[in-house]
């Protein structure tokens, strides 16, 4: 993913996309949450994940990124769809939205809503 996008939701996409956990972007004690499982992890586990699913999905990645610049509150929005080939040909999309918290331009939470039954196929590999 090539992006001249500077918000925060479009650089912390960019960056999982890169599997590039940028010190500079992320804040110290980030977390993340997904809607699927209701639990906060570190930010930066999310990046193991992604780096977990390529070993099933090798071109895993992020696509169709459309972003909104953070307000007030810092928070930005990232809408996107996960997109891949399985290794029996099949191609997996998956349309995900991402709330991205903010301060002073580092990232300080990540909150990510997606459909699990999309991205059944991925799951499935890893299990």
């Amino acid at each position: 993913m090539t992006t001249t996008d500077t918000t925060p939701a479009a650089r912390i996409i960019a960056a999982l996309d890169a599997l590039d956990v940028d010190r500079e972007l992320i804040a110290d004690g980030a977390t993340a949450w997904h809607n699927f499982d209701d639990l906060d992890m570190a930010l930066v586990d999310t990046f193991e994940s992604v780096r977990t699913i390529r070993t099933k999905v090798p071109d895993f990645r992020f696509t169709d990124v459309r972003t909104t610049a953070p307000g007030d509150d810092g928070i930005s929005v990232a809408r996107y769809t996960f997109r891949g080939t399985l290794p029996d040909g099949g191609e997996v999309a998956a349309h995900a939205c991402l709330v991205v918290h903010s301060d002073g331009g580092k990232v300080t939470r990540i909150e990510e809503y997606l459909d699990t039954a999309q991205l059944a196929p991925i799951l499935a590999l890893l299990a």
